[in-house]
């Protein structure tokens, strides 16, 4: 079951060229999911465990791939980064939330999803972890973690492989893909999720 102790948000650009916080369920279209502009949190302090110093781990995948009722190819990674810290700075979406930065460069940068048309509705789902401190100084490729195979994202091995506990926070949103289509098109190929 998920529990999460603290508030997660992502942040998109809107149509109109504003910043938009994700609510968990929302439903966006694949240009509106073209990239995050930001994530932060709020009560941070509610997770077990978390210091000044505490790092961070969020990714996001793609279960429904290639269709909903048909996951071949479940999670599609469409992210990954480790050493996220709280910054002193605040979310410029949603004042009381603090930013989370990357230290460094993401393992996998953000991919926009692109599920094949008519295909149903899409979940996405990310998740925010605390990171061990032993990940700190060390890459997910030191524990022999493929971060190039992106499509069936094993997320039982990589939590043990990261030593990650439960997750901490957590959103999601839904492209439809029946409601995105337009006649004509192909609908061949499996998209990224």
């Amino acid at each position: 079951a998920f529990n999460p102790s603290v508030a997660f948000y992502i942040s998109y650009q809107s149509a109109d060229g504003d910043a938009a916080i994700l609510h968990p369920g929302a439903k966006l279209t694949t240009a509106g999911a073209g990239a995050p502009f930001e994530m932060s949190v709020e009560n941070i302090e509610n997770a077990t465990n978390v210091t000044a110093s505490t790092r961070y781990i969020v990714y996001m995948i793609g279960p429904d791939v290639p269709s909903r009722s048909s996951p071949t190819a479940r999670n599609v990674r469409h992210y990954l980064a480790g050493n996220l810290t709280v910054s002193s700075q605040n979310s410029s979406v949603l004042a009381r939330a603090s930013l989370l930065s990357n230290s460094s460069a993401a393992t996998n940068e953000y991919v926009a999803p692109a599920p094949s048309a008519r295909t149903g509705s899409h979940r996405y789902v990310y998740l925010l972890y605390t990171q061990p401190p032993a990940l700190n100084s060390k890459s997910f490729a030191s524990l022999g973690f493929n971060s190039s195979a992106r499509t069936r994202f094993n997320l039982t091995a990589f939590r043990s492989l990261a030593g990650l506990g439960p997750s901490i926070g957590g959103t999601f949103f839904e492209i439809d893909t029946d409601a995105n289509s337009t006649s004509g098109g192909s609908t061949s190929g499996t998209g990224t999720g």
